[in-house]
């Protein structure tokens, strides 16, 4: 995997082991301790906690759209 640097890389998160730019999440130094799975790990888990939220307000809208023309 490559990650390309944004060029005004705004200020960093700490992910455990290093620093990664918020924006583009190249790594950064000091400390430069980067592990590429566990950024992943917690991409993925934000990901699907937007997901998630998606859905639900997708099938609120469903529900409410079926009340509201089915009466």
């Amino acid at each position: 995997m490559t990650i390309a640097a944004c060029f005004r890389h705004s200020p960093m998160h700490q992910f455990g082991k290093g620093y990664v730019c918020a924006m583009c999440g190249m790594p950064m130094s000091p400390p430069f301790r980067f592990d590429a799975t566990e950024v992943l790990g917690k991409i993925s888990e934000e990901t699907k906690a937007a997901l998630d939220d998606i859905d639900a307000n997708i099938r609120y809208a469903t529900m409410k759209a079926k009340d509201t023309f089915l009466d």
